[in-house]
């Protein structure tokens, strides 16, 4: 290779350099024939065969200069990923050539590039990272928090007089709407039952009906998200349930399928362990990578996040595609709009980018080596047919230096992990804190609604992971 090409890198400002390539002359040499040939064969000749048309008549017909420009082009191309092989160049954008001079047979041709590079960004501190990790055996207020999620598929209600709606109540309403002058068929009904703090509907609604008496109409308009006009609503509350949630003890634990209350917690308690073996070495990875990537002095360039937000976007619509899921009905079963998908996209990217120049910065400190071996073995990992062809294939396309960087990354990932200082919480007890400390103001009645907020919250952590 260096006998076909010898180039210099010189760097510039906003992390580019300028690249300097000089191609031998047998290369160009080389590629000037191999365009006369393609010529020759593409455009017909009268009185000649394909393939078989002296230079002269093609230089005739077609111009000796397009055929060199041609040739200049073509050897640009072929050459610029060798000189990026060749340097251990990771660019963000299309090359800016800054010569046009043509090739000329038989010499040695230099061109020059402006190219835009991955930057070598510094750390605020190479020490292990300090993160915060979920106990890794299961916790008793994370089995209680499993079992409330079981209590909330066996409730039942109770018919609640003497008072209004409050937060949490199910209530059967009679409504009738229109928008724009219209009926709204979907929201007239005589009955239907509304179960309130689920944010079924925009959140005025919930509010307009907290302090309705049951026999009660009250007329108010709401605003749906991403609907400019307001819908006009006349509800009339018809009766108000509340929840109520069974007790813990053995009889609960036989309607559930088990023995006893001893049993059901022992098998809560294994299926908490699978599913912490499954999921904390991930969010170990993730912890780490976040605290890592707010050490970066400096930010990723622009060029780089696109790149990790093209990324993210083609995994993300690939995986609607395989599930059969439009991206419309994604939106709105999260109740989100496009703008906010995309704002909450390019964070993720942003974020990754950064990340990744964190574990670069690494890699280059603690001076990690990627070997032959470690390449083989990328090659050679579990569902490749042919190992030794895809590598051919990336040696000729010279990108094995996007395997050398991932290889050096995952290094630097392994040191992260292996040397991180884990301190175990609780998120399940900090949740119930956080309960206790927002209903420590109310007064004794405000026990049932505890139970009824904690249900609550266990019913949308349930509704999240389904």
């Amino acid at each position: 290779m260096d006998k076909i090409v010898s180039t210099t890198v010189e760097k510039l400002e906003e992390n580019s350099v300028k690249l300097s390539v000089t191609v031998s002359a047998e290369e160009v040499t080389r590629c000037i024939n191999d365009e006369y040939k393609t010529a020759s064969t593409k455009y017909r000749f009268n009185g000649f065969r394909p393939g078989k048309v002296p230079r002269n008549v093609i230089d005739n017909l077609i111009g000796k200069e397009v055929i060199f420009a041609d040739a200049t082009n073509n050897l640009i191309d072929k050459i610029y990923p060798m000189v990026l092989d060749i340097e251990n160049l990771t660019v963000l954008d299309k090359p800016e050539l800054l010569n046009t001079d043509l090739v000329h047979k038989d010499a040695d041709y230099s061109f020059q590039l402006k190219v835009s590079v991955k930057p070598e960004l510094e750390l605020t501190s190479y020490e292990p990272v300090e993160i915060e990790m979920p106990a890794a055996e299961p916790t008793e207020s994370e089995i209680n928090e499993q079992v409330d999620m079981l209590r909330n598929y066996y409730f039942t209600y109770e018919d609640v007089e003497g008072r209004p709606v409050q937060d949490g109540d199910t209530v059967a309403i009679k409504m009738e709407s229109e928008k724009e002058g219209e009926k709204v068929d979907a929201l007239t009904f005589d009955e239907r039952n509304f179960e309130l703090g689920k944010d079924y509907m925009p959140k005025e609604f919930d509010e307009n009906l907290i302090g309705m008496n049951i026999g009660e109409t009250k007329k108010f308009d709401i605003t749906f998200d991403g609907d400019s006009a307001q819908t006009s609503c006349e509800v009339t509350i018809n009766s108000i349930r509340t929840k109520l949630l069974p007790e813990v003890n053995d009889e609960f634990a036989q309607t559930c399928g088990f023995d006893d209350l001893a049993t059901l917690t022992a098998r809560v308690r294994e299926s908490i362990a699978m599913q912490k073996g499954s999921t904390l070495p991930r969010i170990k990875e993730q912890e780490c990578l976040d605290a890592i990537g707010k050490r970066l002095i400096g930010e990723a360039p622009e060029a780089m996040i696109n790149i990790s937000f093209g990324d993210l976007a083609q995994r993300f619509f690939n995986s609607l595609q395989q599930q059969g899921i439009t991206f419309d009905v994604y939106l709105s079963q999260r109740g989100i709009t496009a703008d906010e998908f995309q704002g909450d996209l390019q964070a993720q990217a942003k974020d990754i980018a950064n990340q990744n120049l964190a574990l670069d910065a690494i890699a280059r400190k603690l001076a990690f080596e990627v070997t032959e071996e470690d390449i083989d073995k990328e090659f050679n990992a579990p569902g490749i047919e042919d190992p030794a062809a895809l590598r051919k294939e990336w040696e000729d396309d010279y990108r094995l230096g996007e395997v050398r960087e991932a290889i050096a990354r995952n290094k630097a990932i392994e040191w992260l992990l292996e040397t991180a200082i884990v301190t175990e919480v609780d998120p399940s007890a900090a949740k119930a804190e956080e309960v206790k400390a927002e209903e420590k103001p109310a007064k004794k009645k405000a026990a049932k609604k505890t139970t009824k907020k904690a249900a609550e919250k266990v019913q949308d952590s349930e509704k999240s992971e389904e």
